[in-house]
Formats: C-alpha cells, sequence, structure tokens
C-alpha cells in the first residue's frame, strides 16, 4: 500500500471511530431500558381526561422500532384514533419518541406517557399516566 492510501485509511478510521464515541451504543451505557428489560410487546390502560371518563390507550412496541398506539375517548362516539410508524430510543436508552412526537419511559412491565418536556408527570395524578405490559 503506498503512503497516500495508507494516510487516507488511517484517516477514514479516526473519523469513524470519533463519530461512534458521539453517539454512545447501548452496551457503553451501562444497563438501560433499551438493552436490559424485555420491552417489546403491548401496553394498555386509561389514562386522565379533561372532558370524558377517560382515554383508553394501547402501545404495541415492536423489536425493529415500530409502533402502533391506539387512542379512544371513552364516552365519546367515533373518537378511537391509531397512530403506526417509527420510534427511536433517547440518547440514554430510557425512553421512546413516537413518531407523532408522543414520549414513554420504559418501565419493567409499564410504560410512563410524558410531559411536553419528556419528564415523568408529577403529583396526584402521576400513577394515572401509566400503561401496563399485556401478558
Amino acid at each position: 500500500m503506498n503512503m497516500k492510501k495508507y494516510l487516507v485509511a488511517i484517516s477514514l478510521g479516526m473519523l469513524l471511530s470519533g463519530c461512534s464515541a458521539l453517539q454512545p451504543t447501548p452496551s457503553e451505557l451501562g444497563d438501560t431500558s433499551r438493552n436490559s428489560i424485555d420491552w417489546e410487546g403491548t401496553y394498555e390502560g386509561i389514562l386522565p381526561c379533561a372532558d370524558c371518563s377517560g382515554i383508553k390507550t394501547t402501545l404495541t412496541l415492536k423489536p425493529e422500532e415500530v409502533y402502533e398506539e391506539v387512542v379512544e375517548y371513552i364516552g365519546q362516539p367515533d373518537t378511537q384514533y391509531i397512530t403506526e410508524g417509527r420510534f427511536q430510543w433517547d440518547r440514554k436508552g430510557n425512553k421512546v419518541i413516537l413518531s407523532n412526537k408522543r414520549k414513554y419511559m420504559v418501565g419493567e412491565n409499564q410504560v410512563f406517557l410524558l410531559d411536553s418536556d419528556g419528564n415523568r408527570v408529577t403529583g396526584e395524578l402521576a400513577n394515572s399516566y401509566r400503561l401496563i405490559k399485556m401478558p
């Protein structure tokens, strides 16, 4: 290999190794929801609603980072909405971000709907924003 090709190969290797350092892999992060929890599956629950009896929500997460979210406003006719798309994990590997911008924190056999800033809901109703994994 001549010197020019050698330098190009070295430079390319350094560039690629530098890029991987910017985005850590789940194994570099230690235990995360993404790599240590069996997160694939269907989660269900009834979320709080200001002007209805509740929002029946079903979220299915698939291993190819595809999801389906079914939302139905209880007591209101013709209010079932189905969203399908891809999701991505946040940088720390503990939250999923759906293509419709909704965010869920993934826990053992449960997910928590997060507020618009990506934080857990706090206060009296905090536990009401939880969906439970179905067997």
